[in-house]
């Protein structure tokens, strides 16, 4: 994966496209999520477009911090 970054600009690569986008995140902290996303994006089927990949992923991550969250509201009750 193609990464840079530049005081706060990132640039990088997704799938088959370069993104250029502004973050206060660290480099390190950028770089863990777009290594996530890449991974999932790779696990798509080849005919799926980039668009329809960067949905599908973000669909899934959002059911993950569903899930997460739903599990940490049920320990919180629990106490």
């Amino acid at each position: 994966m193609f990464f840079t970054k530049d005081s706060d600009k990132f640039t990088f690569v997704v799938g088959n496209k370069q993104y250029c986008l502004t973050s206060p995140l660290s480099r390190e902290k950028m770089e863990d999520i777009l290594v996530r996303v890449d991974s999932q994006i790779k696990a798509l089927p080849p005919h799926l477009t980039q668009d329809e990949k960067l949905l599908v992923t973000l669909l899934s991550m959002t059911a993950d911090l569903d899930s997460l969250e739903d599990k940490l509201e049920s320990l919180v009750a629990k106490n």
